[in-house]
């Protein structure tokens, strides 16, 4: 394994020679993140600027907590990964399906227990609330969560795109931001 101070010291010196503008990390803990960002104080390398975990309705246990309180207090940037859950958060999968039945069945299908699908109605009756989609609601849930910058999310159809789109500027209120984390807190996983 490259040790952690000449995985900094590369990533300085392609910022620093032009090749990229910023450093962002992925699926680092908060240890790991604070050891690289120690790491750049000491050398005076360039410090990330975000951070990219999984984070969504259905999983946001390895995010908030150590992580977010590191994340806070050093200003970086979340931009969280399966934003939609495999598909899940769509409302499309509220049962367990076959894998081969689509890619991201599988995926999604495990999310598709009571809990989840408490979790699918409180995001259907908030989303009829503004005229809007589960998927575009849940993604306007986790754009408004403390440090993040913009939920990463995929399409696999045209079709599928308005809705990513559409949660970019869907605004929740704070008691549709609580209750639907408060629905989701069961599946927080520690």
């Amino acid at each position: 394994m490259t040790p952690l101070e000449e995985t900094v010291a590369a990533f300085d010196a392609l910022v620093r020679d032009g090749l990229i503008r910023t450093i962002g990390l992925s699926n680092y803990s908060a240890e790991q993140v604070e050891q690289w960002l120690d790491i750049a104080e000491r050398t005076g390398a360039v410090k990330p600027v975000a951070l990219q975990p999984q984070y969504s309705l259905v999983h946001r246990g390895d995010v908030e907590g150590p992580l977010l309180e590191t994340v806070q207090r050093h200003e970086l940037s979340i931009l969280p990964y399966y934003s939609l859950a495999s598909g899940f958060l769509t409302g499309k999968y509220r049962e367990p399906v076959e894998a081969g039945e689509s890619p991201r069945a599988g995926g999604a299908s495990q999310y598709a227990t009571a809990e989840g699908v408490r979790i699918i109605d409180e995001l259907e009756r908030i989303a009829g609330e503004h005229g809007a989609s589960i998927a575009s609601t849940a993604l306007a849930w986790l754009r408004q969560q403390p440090g993040v910058a913009a939920p990463v999310a995929s399409a696999s159809k045209p079709s599928q795109v308005a809705d990513l789109i559409a949660g970019a500027t869907l605004e929740l209120t704070d008691a549709e931001l609580a209750s639907l984390s408060e629905v989701s807190s069961a599946l927080i996983q520690a």
